[in-house]
């Protein structure tokens, strides 16, 4: 199983954020966007985990706990990756959300799961492996109200990657 946990949007900011990717698309009609559904925020990428380690990844996910917070998002840019570039919408770094990206890594470390070593840099995903280069632009500013994190399961599809919650843990208010 591909796991990986994430914020996910209402249905409202999940049309704000593809409305800027489909104007992308019209730009550049080589782009290929995100699908509106797998629109989301990564917390932690926790990678291939055996089906039996899945209640204990859950267990260690429910321990954590945090308060209700805001994430900002703005501006387009990219990251230069080898197939193309990737471009994604940038979220405003927040103690909120840098402090449960830590508590949910700290957990999942705890029981043993090795996690990317990268730094942490908050961002949606708007298309991979770009065949044009596209400049970084900014856009008007897209707010969410983060009171819930989900695991994923992601799996290869027909018409690409599914994304799957198979918990959600909820804030404590």
């Amino acid at each position: 199983m591909r796991l990986f946990t994430a914020i996910t949007f209402s249905t409202e900011t999940r049309e704000c954020i593809y409305g800027i990717s489909e104007s992308m698309m019209n730009s550049f009609p080589r782009m290929h966007i995100e699908k509106k559904e797998n629109l989301h925020l990564t917390l932690s990428f926790i990678g291939e985990v055996e089906p039996s380690s899945l209640d204990k990844v859950i267990e260690a996910l429910d321990s954590v706990s945090f308060s209700p917070f805001m994430i900002k998002m703005k501006d387009i840019s990219f990251f230069s990756r080898k197939g193309g570039r990737i471009y994604y919408m940038c979220v405003e770094r927040n103690d909120g959300l840098l402090t449960l990206q830590r508590s949910q890594k700290k957990a999942l470390l705890d029981i043993g799961l090795k996690l990317e070593e990268r730094k942490y840099r908050p961002h949606v995903t708007l298309s991979r492996r770009a065949g044009e280069d596209i400049p970084a632009a900014s856009t008007e500013r897209i707010a969410e109200s983060v009171s819930s994190f989900s695991l994923m399961l992601s799996e290869r599809g027909e018409r690409g990657m599914i994304y799957t919650p198979i918990f959600i843990k909820k804030a404590e208010e």
